[in-house]
């Protein structure tokens, strides 16, 4: 990753990211964090958690059994992993989209980082003609 797209990805994890974590927390759980130090400790909490998830699902679908796989699959639904409520969740995704959007800084950083993730140029300036 070249600077351009890592100063993008940071952009985009501390303004946005971390803005929608830290509001989930605290909307449906109450957690708030006290500082940068509780900030740091809860992403790293909530990335273990997230890998440990991934390899549940991806040992029960190697196993072969339907049993295993449900029984996965339904506690990642009640523990938040799953499926979002589709119609809520479009409905907020659209307006922190249309937030963001107005946010050039933020525009660019997304623009240069959905770049990267395709594999296509870095740069994401245009050229005064």
């Amino acid at each position: 990753m070249d600077e351009k797209t890592q100063a993008a990805f940071n952009l985009l994890g501390d303004r946005v990211y971390k803005q929608v974590f830290f509001n989930k927390l605290a909307a449906d759980y109450g957690i708030r964090p006290q500082g940068p130090a509780d900030e740091r400790l809860l992403l790293e909490a909530a990335d273990i958690l997230h890998r440990q998830a991934e390899q549940a699902v991806k040992t029960a679908s190697e196993s072969g059994s339907p049993f295993l796989v449900a029984s996965v699959n339904a506690l990642r639904q009640e523990t938040g992993g799953g499926r979002y409520e589709q119609q809520q969740s479009e409905g907020q995704v659209k307006a922190a989209a249309d937030w963001f959007a107005q946010d050039p800084e933020l525009s660019e950083a997304a623009l240069a980082y959905a770049m990267f993730l395709a594999g296509g140029d870095q740069g994401t300036e245009t050229k005064d003609k």
